[in-house]
């Protein structure tokens, strides 16, 4: 499923307006993860109707400490605003008596940025700045971070760089209204200056305006307050590790799982029912979000559930990173055996999914090998072969072959059997999860000859993914129940629609997941719910307290927490 995120830093919107209406909300993550901003492009930058000078920026009380920061003084005449440098692609421009700093960046990769170094005057404990701002047909450059922010840095007298580093503050590459973008931020001891950097930071074009960069000095209350709210949260972060490594120790008691028939069993021969969520931001951050190692306790304690999915993504598995980025590969995969650690303490399972889409590459049988090398037999971990498998024929979703894609050269996908042979062949007898086509919406072609051979393991699960526009549960995998264990991998509603869904096809939440819940509870399929994040669409947690989200999170939490649903309409 970014979104962002959640998915995310992961498509061009360009190519999402033609995806299949079988398509998996996990190609957004990180396009959803970021607001836009109503209303169209401004007149000096379209040539449409000229918009309102933007309203003044309310700000808390305390002293300005930036001058001219609406640009509006030009006391030598001299063409440009007071106190503000000068450099080529950044023009002085008035609008409707609003005068404004346009940057425009000229070529790729190029810097551009409104400096200014602020004086902090003695006693100055804590800050708020404030910028408006507006944009136009920004894309980001080679890298992920390389778009429009401010990039800020406390200087000593020496102009040294003092810790903590207040950080950035982002613009929203869609506002092309006037906006303001507002932070808070402490002044670390010893700061003489505090160095401002509004900027196009290296992005592939567009532009931006900047109507005004104010500071503030907070009063002694504001300033109390701010200092607080930051030590709760430093609290509240080693609090949540605390609980981390009190558990990471506990001896593992998950068990081993074995298919028989339509059933999993454990070793007693009983039955098992898989139900849980989806821990997500492996797949994109290889650090994971908001302390993911928390998010997994959470989940597995106050959610109740038994068993994690967790998207993981070979590239930065290997280091080789996302988006070109290396990464510590070693990091990133201790990462992963902690959160199987934090499960098999409680007895629970996890999914190790390779979060990819359309078709295996030839490269994803190195991490197979790799991965089923490392938790080869371990009772608590699951294979899930490949994400969500999309336009192929089910000839070469079983046995590969090459993979003609338009304005792409042919490629070569090895198949589902392929990398299911490479498990086994590391002596792993995990049991593998196999998603189907359409976005793992579709299951027909197991019942028509392509069923794959499990070489000896512990068996094979068959998964499905569906969401709030998907029609024909019955059709395109719930038949297949009968024969096999069915786990439905991705599922949920979100209130915020989709934009590569046409929005009349989306189901209001509040109508659709109580049958859906009903649905997977009649039938006991196995269910991870996603995904256990705020931005990662369709959301369950509405904060980072784990608030469940009222339209999707709260049913999820009630069905994981042994409430029954009923079913008013299958779909």
């Amino acid at each position: 499923m970014i979104i962002p995120h959640i998915p995310s830093s992961r498509r061009v919107l360009a190519a999402l307006a033609c995806i299949s209406l079988l398509a998996s909300p996990a190609l957004l993550r990180a396009q959803n993860s970021t607001d836009t901003a109503p209303g169209g492009v401004g007149a000096t930058l379209s040539g449409a109707t000229p918009t309102p000078p933007p309203a003044p920026v309310v700000l808390a009380e305390g002293r300005a400490l930036i001058a001219n920061s609406d640009f509006s003084k030009d006391s030598k005449n001299v063409g440009w605003p007071d106190g503000w440098g000068k450099a080529s692609g950044i023009t002085w421009k008035e609008e409707n008596g609003q005068h404004f700093l346009r940057l425009v960046s000229q070529k790729p990769g190029q810097m551009l940025m409104a400096y200014r170094e602020v004086p902090i005057p003695a006693g100055v404990r804590a800050v708020e700045l404030a910028i408006r701002y507006r944009t136009a047909g920004i894309k980001k450059g080679e890298k992920p971070w390389f778009d429009a922010r401010t990039i800020i840095h406390a200087l000593d007298s020496q102009r040294k760089s003092i810790q903590p580093d207040p950080g950035t503050l982002g613009f929203n590459p869609k506002a092309t209204e006037w906006t303001t973008a507002v932070k808070r931020f402490l002044i670390p001891p010893g700061t003489d200056k505090i160095q401002l950097m509004p900027a196009l930071f290296q992005v592939a074009e567009g532009s931006i305006d900047f109507a005004e960069i104010r500071m503030v000095a907070l009063d002694s209350q504001d300033a109390s307050s701010l200092a607080a709210d930051v030590a709760a949260a430093a609290k509240k972060k080693a609090d949540q590790q605390a609980v981390v490594e009190r558990e990471l120790p506990k001896p593992a008691k998950a068990v081993e799982l074995k298919v028989s028939g339509n059933q999993i069993l454990d070793p007693d021969g009983k039955p098992v029912w898989l139900q849980g969520v989806n821990i997500d931001s492996l797949e994109w951050n290889a650090a994971g979000d908001a302390n993911i190692l928390y998010s997994s306790w959470v989940a597995l304690t106050d959610w109740n559930a038994n068993v994690l999915r967790v998207p993981v993504n070979d590239d930065i598995w290997f280091g080789r990173g996302k988006n070109g980025i290396p990464n510590k590969a070693e990091d990133y995969q201790l990462l992963v055996d902690k959160i199987i650690k934090l499960a098999a303490g409680r007895g629970a399972h996890v999914i190790l999914d390779l979060h990819r889409f359309l078709a295996p590459t030839d490269a994803n049988l190195a991490f197979w090998a790799d991965a089923a090398n490392r938790y080869k037999n371990n009772p608590a971990v699951i294979f899930e072969l490949f994400n969500e498998p999309h336009d192929i024929s089910w000839e070469l979703w079983k046995n590969g072959g090459m993979v003609e894609e338009k304005n792409k050269a042919p490629w070569h996908t090895p198949g589902m059997q392929a990398l299911l042979d490479t498990i086994r062949q590391t002596g792993a007898r995990n049991i593998v999860l196999v998603g189907g086509l359409a976005y793992s919406f579709d299951l027909t072609g197991i019942a028509n000859g392509y069923e794959l051979d499990d070489r000896g393991g512990n068996g094979l699960i068959y998964g499905a993914h569906f969401y709030n526009w998907h029609k024909d549960w019955q059709k395109h995998f719930l038949f297949l129940a009968e024969k096999h264990p069915i786990l439905v991998g991705e599922c949920g509603a979100d209130i915020k629609k989709m934009n590569f869904i046409p929005l009349d096809l989306q189901e209001d939440p509040y109508t659709w997941v109580p049958d859906a819940l009903g649905m997977i509870q009649k039938y006991k399929l196995h269910w991870t719910a996603f995904s256990f994040h705020t931005r990662s669409t369709p959301v369950l947690l509405a904060d980072w307290d784990y608030t469940p989200s009222p339209f999707w999170g709260a049913f999820a939490k009630d069905a994981l927490n042994g409430k029954q649903f009923g079913i008013k309409r299958m779909r």
